[in-house]
């Protein structure tokens, strides 16, 4: 994934840079690296904003409801690839 792509799939999410490394239980300054190309966006979190986005995409959900399928979704993924933060196993 590329930053451009980062920048597509959290617009389409909605969420800002804060959001998205709060979620993910990283620095912010994780992720304007990740946008601007200074480091590599570790394979489980595109799989994880990817499934995010697809799955919010697919349906019309509610700011509750929403939140619950972002904390189920993650913790599905998280559990998957054994992480206890984002991209570290």
């Amino acid at each position: 994934m590329t930053g451009p792509e980062l920048d597509g799939l959290l617009e389409r999410i909605g969420w800002t840079d804060q959001a998205l490394a709060g979620w993910l239980d990283v620095d912010r300054k994780t992720v304007w690296r990740w946008r601007e190309g200074r480091a590599r966006i570790p394979r489980a979190v595109e799989m994880l904003l990817r499934a995010l986005a697809a799955y919010l995409r697919a349906s019309d959900l509610h700011a509750k409801d929403r939140a619950f399928a972002e904390r189920t979704l993650y913790a599905r993924v998280s559990r998957v690839f054994g992480m206890d933060r984002a991209g570290e196993t």
